[in-house]
């Protein structure tokens, strides 16, 4: 539904890794890169819009993969993000039984806050409208636009650095 919603906007491009919703996706014309994000082969600054609905709760390194995206985004590039909300109402109301912790499926789990740093952290602006980060709300959508170029090889610098001061 969203990518038939978009391509009435932008030329789109699906990235999936499952064959079969790949052949869905090719059925309908939408031209797809079958593949995760972290494998795949994208030319810098060849997207205006990165969309990630309900991705990056999954993917195991969130800090390489939103850096990757700032590398494919074009300046002023948006990226928008649709996660589950930690601290939402569902959490408040089950607790330990909230369904965002399913084990296995979901490896980070994020607050505004959180994301937003996150998103400040690799190169991007949190866009203050639109948004969907209020006290009611299950579900987190931000947007981030590209403010400065990073890359994923910035923040294994980093890693390597505080793994060796630490020893």
């Amino acid at each position: 539904p969203f990518l038939d919603f978009a391509r009435r906007h932008f030329e789109c491009v699906a990235l999936e890794p499952s064959p079969i919703a790949t052949k869905t996706l090719r059925e309908k014309g939408f031209p797809v890169i079958e593949s995760t994000f972290e494998e795949a082969d994208i030319a810098p600054q060849s997207f205006d819009v990165v969309n990630l609905d309900s991705v990056i709760e999954h993917v195991h390194n969130p800090t390489a993969v939103l850096a990757k995206i700032n590398q494919v985004l074009r300046p002023g590039g948006v990226v928008v993000l649709k996660t589950p909300k930690f601290g939402g109402p569902a959490y408040r109301l089950h607790g330990s039984e909230w369904n965002g912790f399913r084990h296995g499926h979901h490896t980070f789990l994020y607050t505004g806050q959180t994301l937003g740093a996150l998103l400040e952290k690799t190169g991007f602006e949190v866009l203050t409208s639109p948004r969907r980060d209020r006290l009611l709300d299950d579900i987190l959508i931000l947007w981030g636009r590209k403010i400065r170029d990073v890359s994923p090889q910035d923040f294994v610098a980093i890693e390597l650095a505080t793994q060796r001061s630490a020893a």
